[in-house]
């Protein structure tokens, strides 16, 4: 059963990428920031979750995320951070959102109208 086990940064290894070439045709300056890359997965699991991943990301960067003049003109930093984070909790969770998004404020509270930041939490049990 071990063999079956990958880490799960096999499934992030074309993110960097993705979100670089993202940056420069939105002209937004995003970060991307990956936590727990050896947390080990199914294979399978991670063969099934590859494509949502990408799209969550993308969605992050296209919408989650503001352009530098309007994060400036809200008081946040020009660059924007999408956050990867895999962990063992119970069975295993991954999840991806991006921080500091639009409708956040830099003291972290909401506005009453916001959009919601694409977030998402993957959850199972061995």
């Amino acid at each position: 059963m071990k063999t079956r086990m990958q880490p799960i940064g096999n499934a992030w290894q074309k993110l960097p990428r993705i979100v670089r070439d993202l940056s420069g045709e939105l002209g937004k300056q995003i970060e991307l920031e990956m936590h727990g890359a050896d947390t080990e997965l199914d294979r399978q699991v991670l063969d099934l979750i590859k494509d949502p991943l990408t799209h969550m990301v993308r969605n992050s960067a296209d919408h989650g995320l503001e352009t530098p003049a309007e994060r400036t003109a809200s008081g946040k930093g020009e660059q924007g951070t999408i956050r990867l984070s895999a962990y063992h909790e119970g069975g295993t969770s991954s999840s991806a959102s991006p921080t500091m998004a639009a409708g956040s404020t830099p003291s972290g509270s909401r506005p009453r109208r916001c959009r919601t930041v694409s977030s998402a939490r993957l959850s199972w049990r061995r």
